[in-house]
């Protein structure tokens, strides 16, 4: 995996508004787990990426007793240490609060991104955002920081009006070259506005969405686990789809 051009040039040039054209990372969606996630050149690249942050970011790996639980910590392990701006967490979920998060149709386990002061937790990744999706991960933590992309003001009105919960989740194939944008525009939302949670989930890992919900193709859009909707979709189109979706 790798940082793409335009990503770099969002935070680093800080053109780019959100909603535009996604952003590639490598050509196959292997996150390289038997050399680590983050080679040298992907450290060096972020490395010049975190001094724009203006704040900390902090991520937190909640841990079930399933295998993608041990790639999230190994990944999250690489993360610590890189930079004082982000602030890296390991939590295990019990029992008790596992069977109620299924209970409640949540997926676990995950990365879940907070601001510095503990505000977000709203934007999740529910498999190591490896491949194409690596993008989607520092973009969201680019957001969290600030000072984030630049969005359209009216794009961004529509998304602060939306005063109802949403849960948002977007199934993906780390080698699904549409995938981050629908990503990254559901999470760039979430940053907005704390009553959307935006989730990225790896499909590979959760074949009974797949089931579920029929899913024959990537990414697909889940709003509160009932609407469902496919195809790549910018910021603006996004938005729509929520505010949308709230008036109904």
């Amino acid at each position: 995996m790798e940082i793409s051009r335009n990503l770099y040039d969002v935070i680093i040039i800080g053109g780019g508004p959100a909603g535009g054209a996604g952003a590639g990372a490598g050509e196959n969606g292997d996150a390289g787990h038997g050399q680590g996630f983050l080679s040298g050149e992907i450290k060096a690249q972020l490395a010049a990426l975190f001094p724009k942050f203006q704040n900390p970011v902090i991520v937190e790996a909640e841990l079930d007793e399933s295998p993608l639980s041990g790639e999230l910590a190994g990944f999250v392990g690489e993360l610590d240490g890189l930079t004082d701006k982000l602030i890296c967490r390991v939590r295990e979920l019990d029992a008790k609060e596992r069977e109620e998060r299924a209970a409640r149709g949540e997926l676990s386990p995950s990365l879940r991104l907070y601001r510095s002061d503990g505000s977000g937790g709203n934007i999740l990744f529910h498999g190591v955002p490896g491949g194409h999706e690596f993008n989607s991960f520092v973009i969201a933590l680019y957001n969290l920081a600030g000072p984030g992309q630049p969005v359209d003001e009216e794009i961004r009105s529509r998304v602060e009006r939306i005063e109802k919960d949403i849960n948002v989740k977007v199934m993906v194939s780390l080698s699904c070259t549409m995938c981050p944008e629908v990503v990254m525009a559901a999470q760039r939302a979430a940053s907005l506005n704390g009553r959307i949670t935006a989730e990225m989930a790896d499909l590979a890992h959760y074949p009974e969405w797949k089931q579920k919900y029929h899913i024959m193709s990537v990414p697909c859009m889940i709003l509160d686990g009932e609407k469902v909707s496919f195809g790549k979709k910018n910021l603006a189109e996004v938005s729509r789809i929520l505010a949308e979706h709230v008036e109904n």
